[in-house]
C-alpha cells in the first residue's frame, strides 16, 4: 500500500506484471534528461541572448571602423597635432610681424622715409647708400620670412583631418578602458564572445530538435 503511493513503483510494478522491457525507455529518459542538462548549461533566453549578439556587434563595428593603426596611435597622433598647433600659431605670429614692418605706414616705410631725409653729396652720401642696400636686404629677408610662414590649404586640411582622428581615437580609448591597447583588446574579447554565442545558439537549435524527437 505504501508503494502505491510512489508513481514509480506503480509503473514497475505494471511493467514487471506485464512482463514489459523498460531499459529502452529508461535509456530515452536518460538521454532526455542529459540533453536538458545541456540545453540549461547553454541559457534558455532567446531575448537576453539576441540583445547580447547585437551589442556585442555593434561594439565591434565601433571599434573596426576607426581602423586603429597601432596601440601608440593616439599617442602618435597628438604628438603630430601638437606639432602642426605650433607650426600655425609660428606662422601666425610671423605673419603678424611682417605686416608690422612692410604694412602701411609701417617700419620699413618709415625707415625708408628717414633715409630719404639724408643728404645725398659729401660724406653722407656713403652712409645713405648702405643704409638704402641695408633696407633693400631687409625686405628681401622679409619676402622670405613670409614665405616660410604659409601655412596653405593642404595643410590646413591635414590639421583638420588630424584634430578629428584624434578626437575619435580619444573618444574610444574613453570609452573602453582608457586606452586604445585595452580598446584592441575589448574588441579581441567581443569577437570571442560573439562565435561563441553564435556556437552555442546552433547548438542549442540542435538539441531543441533532438529533445523533441525524443518527446515524440
Amino acid at each position: 500500500s505504501l508503494a502505491l503511493k510512489n508513481r514509480s513503483e506503480i509503473l514497475k510494478l505494471v511493467d514487471d506484471y506485464g512482463v514489459i522491457d523498460a531499459t529502452q525507455l529508461q535509456v530515452l529518459g536518460k538521454n532526455l534528461l542529459d540533453l536538458s542538462t545541456q540545453k540549461n548549461a547553454i541559457g534558455n533566453d532567446p531575448v537576453s541572448r539576441d540583445k547580447e549578439i547585437d551589442f556585442l556587434n555593434y561594439q565591434i563595428q565601433e571599434i573596426e571602423t576607426a581602423k586603429i593603426v597601432s596601440e601608440n596611435e593616439l599617442n602618435l597622433s597628438i604628438d603630430q597635432l601638437v606639432e602642426f598647433t605650433a607650426i600655425k600659431d609660428n606662422a601666425a605670429t610671423v605673419i603678424r610681424v611682417v605686416n608690422r614692418l612692410n604694412g602701411d605706414d609701417g617700419l620699413f616705410d618709415q625707415l625708408a622715409a628717414a633715409i630719404s631725409q639724408l643728404p645725398v653729396s659729401g660724406r653722407f652720401e656713403s652712409v645713405k647708400i648702405q643704409f638704402n642696400q641695408l633696407l633693400d636686404d631687409c625686405r628681401s629677408l622679409s619676402s622670405e620670412l613670409d614665405g616660410l610662414a604659409e601655412f596653405d590649404d593642404l595643410n590646413d586640411e591635414r590639421y583638420e583631418q588630424l584634430e578629428s582622428r584624434v578626437f575619435l581615437l580619444k573618444n574610444l580609448a574613453t570609452k573602453y578602458g582608457g586606452s586604445l591597447e585595452t580598446t584592441l583588446a575589448i574588441a579581441e574579447e567581443c569577437r570571442q564572445r560573439l562565435k561563441h554565442l553564435i556556437s552555442s545558439s546552433a547548438t542549442l537549435d540542435e538539441l531543441e530538435e533532438q529533445i523533441s524527437i525524443l518527446k515524440l
